[in-house]
């Protein structure tokens, strides 16, 4: 029973490191994303390098500039997640697309004495298949190109130093 009940609160203390730890103090050079406070206020993506005194200080490496932000100013910080690509959803939307192209072309295309296909339904297949598998590729190759990042909130006392822990 002591055996279970430790591998069950190990397992539980392990799943902040396995699913992205968010209640941990911002490291050095880790990708971050600081949000100004009022309606349009603007939003700095970039490497946490250091919180001086009451300024949280931000590397931003598309423009090589550093970026200081009063405490006081600051709506949120938030930490990246991962960036994940499209790869699959691309591909298999890219196969949907070029099946019911293919099909639609080769039942239009059938004609009644072909031996290969036998029939206007085999000849959809047929042809969706033909179509539908290079088209995936296609679709997967977009996808790799469309990603997306994942965001996970900070709390202040995580990232102010002036906050207690």
């Amino acid at each position: 029973m002591r055996r279970a009940v430790l591998a069950m609160v190990l397992v539980v203390a392990a799943l902040p490191v396995a699913f992205g730890n968010s209640h941990a103090a911002l490291i050095e050079r880790e990708r971050i994303r600081v949000t100004r406070r009022g309606v349009y206020g603007p939003t700095h993506v970039g490497e946490f390098e250091a919180m001086r005194g009451d300024t949280l200080v931000l590397h931003e490496p598309s423009t090589g500039l550093r970026v200081f932000v009063p405490a006081a100013a600051i709506d949120r910080v938030e930490r990246s997640g991962r960036a994940k690509t499209s790869i699959m959803r691309g591909a298999g939307r890219g196969f949907l697309l070029g099946a019911a192209a293919g099909a639609v072309l080769g039942i239009s295309l059938y004609r009644s004495g072909d031996e290969i296909p036998a029939s206007r339904t085999g000849a959809g297949i047929l042809c969706g298949l033909v179509v539908g598998v290079p088209t995936a590729f296609v679709g997967g190759t977009f996808g790799a190109f469309q990603g997306h990042e994942r965001w996970l909130g900070v709390s202040r006392s995580e990232w102010d130093s002036r906050t207690s822990h």
